[in-house]
């Protein structure tokens, strides 16, 4: 998730700590949406290593121009 961080702090212009903040505000809110069992799943796209085969995570850092 540092990558994201750093992404969304860097587009934003905010500190880490607040893209920290947004993105889990984010995260919450996406798991609260879904059917019970998902939130794991995005728990662990999150936290994975966006170098190690990317998934969802190379996704989030097209949408912010990646």
């Amino acid at each position: 998730m540092e990558k994201l961080i750093k992404m969304v702090s860097e587009k934003a212009s905010i500190t880490e700590d607040q893209a920290k903040i947004a993105i889990e505000t984010v995260a919450s809110f996406v798991k609260e949406k879904l059917p019970p069992g998902f939130g794991g799943q995005i728990d662990k796209f999150l936290n994975s290593d966006a170098e190690s085969g990317g998934g969802i995570m190379d996704q989030i850092g097209n949408i912010f121009g990646k």
